[in-house]
């Protein structure tokens, strides 16, 4: 069974046992499954990859909406995936990318937010690129920290 087809049966579940209309019902389910990845950290190279990627994509001229949407499906994070699904519904209800990215604090980590917010003082593919050698370094030590000797070069 797909992932979509055990979503929707999940929603149709949980219709009939609430009551509730399909969109309501999808709503809740999503929101619950949203929390529980909220609260997980994204894994560093992860992150080395999605910001890559990010600098990537918008060096070619695409808008931050496309460049997600690109990126998203090559990541394989859940929570890096669910954030960036996120980040881009809430764009559609009008809510900025600095806003949106805030509320996902474990998978956009630590400086991540602040750069964005710079962004208006240079390229976000720059930003993007330096970001992604922060994250590297970060990625690196934590790998040293966890087995005692440094694994990329």
């Amino acid at each position: 069974m797909t992932q979509d087809s055990s979503r929707k049966t999940a929603i149709r579940a949980r219709m009939a046992e609430t009551g509730e209309v399909y969109s309501v019902a999808a709503r809740k389910l999503d929101s619950q499954v949203n929390v529980a990845l909220s609260d997980r950290k994204a894994d560093y190279g992860e992150l080395v990859l999605l910001t890559e990627r990010l600098a990537v994509v918008l060096e070619t001229g695409v808008t931050l909406t496309r460049a997600l949407q690109i990126v998203g499906t090559y990541t394989e994070d859940a929570v890096l995936k669910e954030a960036i699904e996120f980040v881009l519904s809430e764009g559609q209800n009008e809510v900025s990318f600095e806003a949106a990215v805030a509320l996902r604090p474990n998978a956009f980590r630590g400086i991540f937010l602040e750069v964005v917010k710079s962004s208006m003082y240079a390229p976000l593919s720059d930003i993007m690129r330096s970001l992604a050698k922060l994250y590297r370094v970060e990625f690196e030590m934590e790998l040293n920290r966890n087995y005692g000797r440094p694994l990329l070069t």
